[in-house]
């Protein structure tokens, strides 16, 4: 897991309600002690609407196996780790 520690939204055009969209994020580059990444917001012809670069500081494993524990869900929400053995792993 990571957290935010740097988040820059460009809006390209006004979205409208009732549409759909689709948000799409990418990892970028490791920079040592944090990660940058990007992404957009593209309606259904392709057309940017949003635009986000972002760095994030990765946690250790304890810190995301102390995170985990705190997540709760709805009942019909898939968990974010299926498996608590793999936060050991990296995974």
């Amino acid at each position: 897991m990571s957290f935010t520690g740097e988040l820059t939204v460009r809006i390209v055009k006004p979205m409208s309600a009732g549409r759909t969209y689709l948000a799409t994020a990418r990892p970028g580059t490791d920079r040592g002690q944090y990660w940058e990444g990007e992404g957009d917001i593209r309606d259904e012809r392709g057309e940017i609407y949003a635009k986000a670069r972002g760095k994030y500081f990765l946690l250790s494993a304890e810190q995301t196996a102390a995170v985990a524990e705190t997540l709760t869900y709805q009942p019909d929400d898939l968990p974010v780790f299926r498996d608590k053995n793999r936060i050991e792993d990296g995974g």
